[in-house]
């Protein structure tokens, strides 16, 4: 069985973030990439990126990096490059999909006090 961080040890105002995030991806308000970078963020900085179900969202937060993932970074770029990124991120999208999900679905599991 896999052993999950207790995320009870975090603020109320950071399990409620996380539990936000991985509803709203998992319900597609929020965009599966974006929702997966926004969840890795919070859990680098509580210092349980490397723990289970969080690891592998190091790889997928450096690969959007360099990506234009906002209308913002879309400015100006030359509009071959934005198809061939926009083309890399739905393929990112695409590889990433179910672990995504899963590690939305472990979120609301673990972060529910129903």
């Amino acid at each position: 069985m896999t052993k999950f961080p207790d995320l009870r040890k975090l603020s109320s105002a950071t399990q409620n973030k996380l539990l936000v995030l991985a509803n709203a991806t998992l319900e597609d308000k929020l965009e599966l990439l974006h929702g997966a970078c926004a969840i890795y963020g919070i859990v680098r900085e509580c210092g349980i990126s490397d723990e289970e179900p969080f690891q592998y969202l190091w790889a997928l937060d450096s690969s959007c990096r360099e990506l234009p993932m906002d209308e913002s970074c879309r400015l100006g770029r030359h509009p071959d490059l934005l198809a061939r990124q926009d083309n890399e991120l739905r393929e990112l999208a695409e590889y990433y999909r179910k672990d995504v999900i899963a590690t939305c679905q472990v979120l609301k599991q673990l972060l529910n006090n129903d």
